[in-house]
């Protein structure tokens, strides 16, 4: 087994171990408030009933949302009137945003994201999975390719969102992942202005990975770019844009949140 291979199988082995201990925390000082509800929710702040029913329940079939950025339709009958007046994603081949970045959705994303609330991860991919079966039906699912961390991130903090959204579905449901992008620049988008973060250029690009795949020639044709949260756009089209350039055909985006 190869070092990249042990080094999956620890972290994966680190998310498991942080579940457990949540779990047993919780139980033995009574557990904490769902963030939907409110309701008692004994093992993460998401209780069985919101995580199957309302969370997973509430992805809305791929007709109703805009073809070109993925939001929900609301007045328009085919591309919205945001991607009318601004081409941001040319590069991108469809976008598909779970959640809008809103209500007890931003409390969920913050909680997973900034406050490390790893037992939210297998809910998230759990919705990943659903969502890719309404966007792809009986065909086969492209390979998965997370949008990369900033440098340094997951040595610093121990993990990333995607990273592990995207290992556990590598280990629960079976998706090929590849690993095409790094992130050349550490700075983090919130500590930009407005123009800086639509400006991606030079933030992005290939991995070693790619390099070798396309030296042998079987780079995948399509592949779905996964993120956490769309805002302006600018990451995934930038990220796009290096994986177009490397003669991947199609790139999809599918991103668990959207500010809308």
């Amino acid at each position: 087994m190869s070092f990249m291979h042990l080094h999956r199988a620890a972290g994966l082995f680190r998310l498991l171990a942080a579940g457990f201990l949540s779990r047993l925390l919780a139980f033995a000082f009574g557990g904490t408030s769902c963030i939907c509800c409110g309701r008692p929710a004994l093992f993460r702040p998401l209780c069985r009933e919101c995580a199957e029913g309302r969370f997973l329940g509430d992805l809305k079939p791929v007709s109703a949302r805009c073809p070109v950025c993925g939001r929900l339709l609301v007045g328009e009958h085919s591309v919205c009137m945001a991607c009318r007046r601004e081409a941001m994603f040319t590069a991108v081949d469809g976008v598909f945003p779970l959640y809008p970045y809103r209500l007890w959705y931003k409390n969920l994303l913050f909680s997973w994201k900034m406050e490390g609330e790893r037992s939210l991860s297998p809910v998230f991919a759990a919705a990943v999975h659903k969502a890719l079966g309404l966007v792809y039906g009986r065909a086969a699912v492209p390979c998965l390719v997370p949008v990369p961390p900033r440098p340094g991130k997951i040595r610093r903090k121990g993990w990333d969102q995607v990273d592990e959204l995207c290992r556990l579905l590598s280990v629960r449901y079976g998706y090929r992942i590849e690993r095409l992008l790094v992130r050349q620049s550490g700075m983090q988008q919130k500590k930009k202005g407005f123009g800086e973060r639509r400006d991606m250029r030079g933030v992005y690009g290939p991995s070693r990975r790619f390099t070798q795949l396309k030296r042998r020639d079987i780079i995948p044709k399509e592949v779905v770019l996964v993120d956490d949260l769309i805002t302006s756009g600018s990451t995934v089209a930038a990220c796009a844009a290096v994986l177009k350039a490397g003669y991947i055909e199609k790139v999809k985006v599918l991103s668990l949140f959207i500010v809308d």
